[in-house]
């Protein structure tokens, strides 16, 4: 790559050579080409799990996305981890699974958490005369399409969001 030519190409604010692009999409994709060149780690998981008579238990990978998320911990590292009970109306999960993906689509393009929201809405088509619409004002529809276009974005880049 030292001889080659630099064709800037703009990703959700991220500059990035068209060949040094084209070998992300070759290989692992943004988020492990990130990651491996600033040694990082997952920053993120989201886990799914259901009460049962003996307690939570953990649905599909969760329990495996969560072993993975873990086992690199030190002693003394702190997780957060927030909680919530999915409802019937689907705007709170959506709005939440939103916000996650763009803080680690934001992390792993290094981009501001703000630059890749509003990316991702001009994307979704929820920006009119210069307007970007809130998330909290959206449809369920509308915040589905968000998602789609998020984990589209995600696809391009071979990243699980």
């Amino acid at each position: 790559m030292e001889n080659e030519i630099l064709v800037p190409v703009l990703t959700f604010g991220f500059l990035m050579s068209a060949s040094i692009l084209g070998h992300i999409k070759r290989t692992k994709g943004l988020r492990n080409y990130i990651k491996k060149k600033n040694n990082m780690k997952e920053t993120s998981c989201t886990l799914k799990m259901e009460k049962g008579k003996e307690g939570l238990k953990f649905l599909g990978e969760s329990k495996k996305v969560f072993g993975d998320f873990t086992k690199d911990l030190k002693p003394g590292e702190t997780i957060s981890i927030y909680i919530e009970r999915n409802i019937n109306t689907g705007t709170t999960p959506q709005l939440a699974k939103i916000h996650a993906s763009i803080r680690s689509l934001s992390i792993d393009i290094g981009s501001t958490f703000e630059e890749t929201k509003l990316a991702i809405k001009h994307k979704s088509g929820l920006v009119v005369k210069g307007q970007a619409k809130s998330f909290a004002d959206c449809s369920k529809e509308e915040l589905m399409l968000v998602i789609e276009t998020i984990n589209q974005i995600g696809r391009d880049f071979n990243m699980h969001l």
